[in-house]
């Protein structure tokens, strides 16, 4: 490689666990505008993810409001057992956290209940033959973590069947979770399990009805599904007909489909207060209306926890007893600086005359959202003691919140186990096709480019093995892929077999160098490595679930050093 050569690779990871970061890509879920990524691993950060209590500063679970039933709801957990992502302010979840958050709070409540709305126990559809012994035995673990918690019921997702049918009913039973499926049956008509159940929580009875969009499941052997909205209304039929002492004070679906097909499928839904999103939920505390019902989401993989508090007395919709949202509030922000950089920009008034009409109507707009922020910002949620109030929340899953021994001693077990569990059959490497360049790794690359090489040990690529190591996920095929070079790729490595290329070296952007090592002017043609790296190859593994605030242009400078572009 010459000496110009430009290791534009992917930034370096903050030393954060990736307890089950595949490799995929979704829809952004943080505004570009948030502050860009980590790149420096510190002693702090250290200490911020893993099982068990964390060594920072230790959060209160508190209840919010006056005296009411608080519903619980985790959506898309999508098997994810420990934090993963590439910022600290991306360390949310935890599946030891979450069960501490939630049996700390029905503790200091007695009226408090756990849901899920799918998409539980696995991240994709389908499982990878080579993984398929450790996601199994993950499922074990989530399954411990449900029956710690309480989880009492929730809604089938696509996503959950990855193991066959069977399998995801057989883990709910034993766990005593109820799989409500009300538009879902089993390819013979039996029930998958029940249409909906009324929940006793505190002076409510709260009536969840769970549903799945056939479309999302229409492939799957086992199962048949039919019309959501036609399962949702002939549940409401029946709980119609329940004696006026069970009838339910508040009705919420378990939709275990994205915002997108809610919008389209319940559309006109009416005699529903709460409709959960349970896959791919957003980032916010924002509703939507949907007929009678208003949408709740908590963001995905276990970063955020819905809490939907219910209070007050009589009859009629429920009434928000937030002012505004923190996604409000945030648009306000963008709003006003904006605005202020637009006064900014404009002339400067000339001494003794008036402020063009221009400029005194941007100001008044400017002097009206500031107004309203402060009053955002000054609002407590306020419940009517004569009406039926509600208060929803998504509330991140920050290190300090207390966890569950019980699980996060089951999550060390876990981690214990993947190295015997990964290592009893090592995949074999892919062979490299005759002509092609093979990986060499870094030790050869050092022997010209000293200095890039010096530069590339001062980054977090250089040492993205050791944040595994330190959290005992080495072995976790679901995070090894984004800390080596080549992994999977013929002639490169894979688990259990790294072949010297730990960390994120050269070749992973650069391509194979065996043929430049050969003939060092091969360079940018076919069968050499590359000068210029693309965005695509940074997406790998900065992929929007685990690194949503990348930006290739704002990022490419940090990652060019001496000798290195920089």
């Amino acid at each position: 490689m010459i000496a110009a050569l430009r290791l534009v690779v992917m930034l370096p990871l903050i030393g954060l666990v990736l307890a089950s970061c595949g490799q995929k890509q979704g829809p952004s879920l943080v505004p570009e505008t948030a502050a860009a990524e980590g790149s420096a691993r510190t002693a702090e950060s250290k200490g911020l993810v893993g099982p068990g209590a964390s060594k920072g500063e230790q959060l209160k679970v508190e209840d919010v409001g006056p005296p009411g039933a608080t519903l619980l709801f985790l959506s898309a957990l999508k098997g994810y057992t420990e934090p993963c992502g590439c910022t600290l302010d991306l360390v949310l979840g935890g599946i030891d956290r979450i069960a501490g958050f939630a049996t700390t709070l029905e503790a200091q409540t007695k009226s408090t209940a756990v849901v899920a709305a799918g998409d539980f126990l696995f991240e994709r559809e389908t499982l990878d033959e080579a993984g398929r012994e450790q996601e199994l035995r993950k499922a074990d673990l989530l399954m411990e973590a449900a029956t710690v918690m309480g989880l009492r019921a929730t809604a089938l997702g696509s996503r959950d069947l990855a193991a066959g049918v069977d399998f995801f009913l057989g883990k709910m039973r034993s766990a005593k979770v109820e799989v409500l499926a009300a538009n879902v049956t089993l390819a013979s008509g039996a029930p998958v399990g029940p249409p909906y159940l009324v929940l006793t929580v505190g002076a409510e009875r709260i009536a969840l009805i769970g549903v799945t969009p056939p479309g999302s499941v229409e492939a799957v052997t086992g199962i048949k599904a039919g019309p959501v909205k036609a399962g949702i209304e002939a549940s409401l039929a029946a709980l119609k007909r329940l004696p006026a002492a069970e009838a339910p004070t508040a009705v919420a679906v378990l939709f275990s489909g994205d915002i997108v097909a809610a919008r389209q499928q319940l559309d006109g839904l009416a005699g529903v207060d709460f409709v959960i999103i349970g896959k791919d939920p957003r980032e916010t505390d924002e509703t939507e209306k949907l007929g009678s019902a208003v949408t709740l989401e908590a963001y995905d993989q276990g970063r955020h926890l819905g809490r939907l508090k219910l209070g007050g007395s009589g009859s009629g919709p429920w009434k928000n007893a937030r002012v505004g949202s923190e996604a409000e509030r945030k648009r306000l922000d963008q709003i006003i600086a904006t605005t202020e950089g637009q006064l900014a920009s404009l002339p400067k008034p000339v001494a003794g005359q008036d402020e063009p009409p221009i400029v005194k109507a941007l100001r008044g707009k400017l002097d009206g959202y500031v107004a309203e922020r402060k009053k955002l910002s000054a609002a407590a949620p306020v419940f009517v003691a004569t009406a039926r109030n509600y208060l929803f929340e998504p509330v991140a899953m920050k290190p300090g919140y207390p966890v569950a021994p019980r699980v996060s001693e089951e999550m060390v077990r876990y981690n214990e186990a993947l190295k015997a569990i990964n290592l009893a059959k090592v995949e074999e490497i892919a062979p490299v096709a005759e002509g092609s360049a093979s990986y060499v790794g870094v030790a050869e690359c050092q022997k010209c480019h000293t200095e890039e090489h010096a530069f590339w040990k001062t980054t977090q690529h250089g040492h993205a093995i050791d944040t595994l190591r330190e959290r005992n996920k080495e072995f976790d095929r679901n995070c090894i892929g984004c800390h080596v070079t080549g992994y999977r790729e013929p002639g490169g490595s894979v688990l259990g077999n790294l072949r010297g290329l730990e960390n994120v070296q050269c070749e992973q952007c650069h391509g194979p160098g065996s043929n430049h090592i050969k003939n060092p002017s091969l360079v940018n043609v076919p069968g050499g490595v590359h000068r210029e790296v693309t965005e695509q190859s940074c997406l790998t593994c900065h992929v929007p679930e685990h690194s949503p605030k990348f930006n290739f242009e704002s990022y490419l400078p940090r990652v060019l050093g001496p000798g290195h572009g920089g």
